[in-house]
């Protein structure tokens, strides 16, 4: 897999439109093969996080003595990440309509999040294409790696 040029200013700030705490995006693993546009309005996508529930990865990845988590651990060795999870990532105004057979569910991701400013490109190009290919060993071709800048919060 070879390096896609690092996301623009607007997609950092505006990939993530619609998750109330604004996170800015910093690599993902199908920049590729899933280009980042505004709408044809000039506005985002606004997205929504959703929890997985049925998927191969929730198995794979709640097994605390598999080498899935393990493996995507040593891939972002060396890196502050304040979280990693599993959540599927869609346009919020298709939320309700996934409940239809017709409307497929929204993929899959590994989210990796990093404090401000700690992750830059190509290093984080390199850690969402690593733990692409762990992925991609325990047969979850679907699912793709985003790192993201994010802030956890003590309540």
């Amino acid at each position: 897999m070879t390096a896609p040029a690092p996301p623009s200013d607007d997609e950092k700030r505006l990939y993530y439109y619609g998750f109330p705490s604004q996170p800015k995006l910093v690599a993902r693993s199908d920049a590729e093969s899933t280009p980042w546009a505004l709408e044809t309005d000039g506005k985002p996508t606004p997205k929504c996080l959703d929890p997985v529930n049925r998927h191969p990865m929730v198995e794979l990845w709640d097994d605390s003595n598999g080498s899935l988590r393990r493996e995507v651990i040593r891939c972002s060795n060396g890196v502050k990440w304040n979280a990693i999870e599993i959540f599927r990532i869609g346009d919020c105004r298709l939320r309700w309509s996934h409940r239809r057979n017709d409307v497929p569910k929204p993929p899959v991701k590994l989210l990796i999040s990093v404090d401000s400013d700690s992750l830059h490109w190509p290093q984080a190009w390199d850690i969402a294409k690593d733990c692409r290919e762990v992925l991609q060993a325990h047969g979850l071709e679907d699912v793709h790696c985003e790192i993201r800048e994010s802030r956890i919060m003590q309540l």
